[in-house]
């Protein structure tokens, strides 16, 4: 998708990356209604500007030319890219949709005391869940995943 202004490819907005690097940022325009743009004197273009590429492993740099260069990711920014904070409804929701759901319970109640309140408290009454945090390592434990399990399920969480 691109725009042109007075017949004038625009460029969409940019952010700059932890990397440093400029990155597209096109939201503004594409949530825009056609009125909306239009009072900008702005049309929508469907054309196959931005090349695909792999959100997991690769990014896309906008180049000044205004072209688009694919790059691949090292491996401390594929980890860094790992989901790591959700929401409990999508929490609860993975889990159901994984067919754990009803397993939590008795994984929180044979975890030992203190641990077991704990998780009892975060499980009944945190609104985000960490990956790191006591109550997903004692459930990983209890219910006997691996990290990669984790990941998959807080990767599923975060698409809801």
């Amino acid at each position: 998708m691109y725009y042109r202004s007075a017949g004038t490819k625009i460029k969409v907005a940019t952010y700059t990356g932890a990397d440093g690097n400029k990155y597209p940022n096109p939201q503004w325009f594409d949530g825009a209604s056609e009125s909306q743009l239009a009072k900008l004197g702005v049309t929508r273009h469907n054309d196959e500007l931005m090349p695909s590429f792999n959100q997991k492993t690769q990014r896309v740099k906008m180049l000044d030319s205004g072209e688009y260069k694919v790059i691949e990711l090292n491996d401390a920014e594929i980890g860094a890219n790992k989901v790591v904070t959700v929401t409990m409804a999508q929490a609860r929701l993975a889990l159901l949709s994984a067919g754990l759901l009803s397993s939590i319970d008795d994984a929180i109640a044979s975890m030992p005391s203190p641990q077991k309140e704990a998780a009892q408290i975060e499980w009944e009454y945190q609104t985000v869940v960490k990956k790191a945090s006591p109550l997903v390592i004692g459930l990983t434990s209890a219910l006997g995943m691996t990290s990669d399990d984790v990941d998959a399920l807080f990767e599923v969480a975060a698409a809801l």
